[in-house]
């Protein structure tokens, strides 16, 4: 003969109350835990596009000027090379260092990273108009004046050449603290996931005596 269910007992409820409790807080941390891994994505994402993508273009735009100062030096070693062919190489790189900065810019960068490439683009500009004066004293048959004018642009090459690898040094310091970040969300959300499928555990074995307790309990806790 089928046993009559008891009625449910205080400690029972109790009980119910505290799991469906704990059942709440899993999917509060479930969720959080989500939202930190997402966060985690976002965080590469941005570690790759404004990391990886600033210092391949600082590293082009270094190269750039550097390959500028070398055609400006070889036009004064060797100044009856033909003025169209000089012309058309140095247009070349100018707009090569135009085209990379516009790039820079485009990215994703801290308020210290625009301050310092802004302060670039001043060293280059006043490079580019002093060397701008040398090729064009190059093409007038004077030296004298355009190795003066080499020698003029030397600060403004030393401060773009400079400020471009201060540029690189604090991104790949930011690419850093930006790993350390991930590494500290990850562990956190680790953390959370372990918590939830431990209580979860807990949830499961709760129902299961709650059930029990009431099916087989002693009838007198009211």
């Amino acid at each position: 003969m089928t046993r009559p269910r008891r009625p449910l007992s205080r400690f029972v409820r109790r009980v119910t109350a505290c799991f469906a409790l704990l059942f709440v807080l899993t999917w509060v941390n479930g969720v959080f835990a989500v939202t930190q891994l997402n966060r985690i994505e976002s965080e590469a994402h941005d570690a790759i596009e404004g990391g990886l993508a600033s210092t391949a273009v600082l590293g082009q735009l270094s190269s750039a000027i550097a390959g500028y100062r070398a055609l400006e030096a070889a036009q004064i070693a060797q100044p009856s090379r033909d003025p169209l062919e000089r012309e058309a190489e140095r247009r070349q790189l100018q707009a090569q260092v135009s085209k990379l900065s516009r790039r820079y810019e485009s990215l994703d960068s801290s308020d210290e990273q625009k301050r310092l490439f802004m302060k670039f683009l001043a060293g280059w500009y006043d490079y580019d108009r002093r060397s701008q004066a040398v090729f064009q004293a190059l093409s007038a048959g004077n030296r004298p004046a355009a190795l003066a004018g080499f020698q003029d642009g030397r600060q403004g090459f030393n401060e773009a050449s400079d400020t471009i690898g201060e540029l690189i040094t604090i991104t790949i310091q930011h690419g850093r603290v930006i790993e350390e970040d991930l590494h500290g969300i990850f562990l956190s959300s680790l953390s959370f996931i372990l918590t939830a499928v431990s209580a979860v555990s807990l949830l499961i074995v709760g129902i299961v005596l709650a059930v029990a307790w009431r099916e087989d309990g002693p009838g007198d806790q009211t």
